[in-house]
Order: structure tokens, then sequence, then C-alpha cells
């Protein structure tokens, strides 16, 4: 169950408030129409970390590596905890990068229930690009390409084409540290890359 709500959460996360404006209120369950007002709010949350200027290394080396970090977070409702996340609204480049995101805590235990839970990147699909019109994106990989941990994911930005919105979804999962078939999705946002 904590699945299925989480994706639901991510949908809504991730929704364009140009297609809101599309949807009809006839037909709109409940629930949602409850949820609505928090909605706004609730992307700016998942989209709210400081922004992030990866144009400022210098000449060499030739392909810098920027480091994002991530703030991760476990929140319990009605005796379920959920896995939240925070990445920049935006980051910005001006060259070829190899660009790694780093989960600031990959251990959490939880106030409520007393559960911990491992959090981690999925090992092949940590960071999916959905509008890279130019394929600005590529590669990708668990760790930083010295190391192989979960909690750190890498890709990297071409930078061939100059691109004010490549937009990615990061894939995260929330693992309870006893059991590893008692596994969700981390709610998390739709953060953008800029190419200058």
């Amino acid at each position: 169950m904590r699945f299925a709500i989480t994706v639901v959460m991510v949908a809504l996360a991730c929704t364009s408030p140009a297609h809101a404006a599309d949807a009809s209120p006839k037909g709109t369950p409940a629930m949602l129409q409850k949820l609505a007002p928090f909605l706004a709010e609730y992307n700016a949350f998942l989209r709210g970390g400081e922004p992030k200027d990866c144009t400022t290394f210098p000449p060499l080396p030739l392909i810098p590596t920027c480091e994002i970090e991530v703030d991760v977070w476990l929140v319990n409702s009605n005796g379920t905890d959920y896995c939240v996340t925070q990445f920049p609204a935006e980051t910005k480049f001006n060259r070829l990068t190899r660009v790694v995101w780093k989960l600031k805590d990959h251990v959490l235990t939880s106030g409520t229930t007393g559960k911990t839970y491992n959090i981690a990147f999925h090992d092949s699909y940590g960071i999916l690009p959905y509008r890279d019109r130019f394929g600005q994106v590529l590669g990708g990989g668990i760790g930083d390409g010295t190391t192989a941990n979960k909690w750190w994911y890498r890709r990297f930005n071409l930078y061939t084409d100059k691109d004010p919105a490549i937009v990615y979804v990061p894939l995260i999962l929330q693992t309870l540290s006893s059991d590893e078939n008692d596994v969700g999705v981390c709610a998390v946002g739709d953060p953008r890359m800029v190419n200058n």
C-alpha cells in the first residue's frame, strides 16, 4: 500500500500546472479534491533545495564533477513511514560535466515506529530524464565512478546543446532494513538541469 500511495504522490508532484488547468473537476475523486490545495506547496517543497551552480569550475580537469546533495527525511502518516526528498529546483551548466547526486542520509530510523530504512538510488534508473530534447543526459550508475555505493548516483551532462529545461525524475527506494521485500519509492519532485 505504501508503494501505491507514494507513486500517486510522485505523479501528483510531477504534474505540470498547465495540465492541471485542462483537467475537469467533474469526476475528480473526493480525496484528490481534498489534496488539491496542497499540491503546489508539496511540489515546491520537493524542488525547494538551494539552486546549484555547476558553471564555476576551473579549466582543468576537462570533465569536472558537480556534486548535488539531496536532503532525505522520514515522515509518518497513520502509522506508515514515508521517505521524502528535496532536490534543487534547477542546476546550471556551461560545459561537459559529470553530475553526482548524493543522498545526505542513507539510513533513517522512524521516530514514530522505530523502524530503520535503507535509502538508495535504484541501481539502473536512479535519475530518469523525461524531457531531454537534445539527448544531453548520458550514462548512469550507482556511485561516483570510483565508489559504487547506492546512495550516490552519477550521469553526464554532455552540454552539446543549450536547453533551459532538461527535466528529470529521481528514483529513490526506501527499504526496511530487516526485510528487503518491504520496499517503497521515496517522494520526489521533477528538478531541472539548465544548459546555458
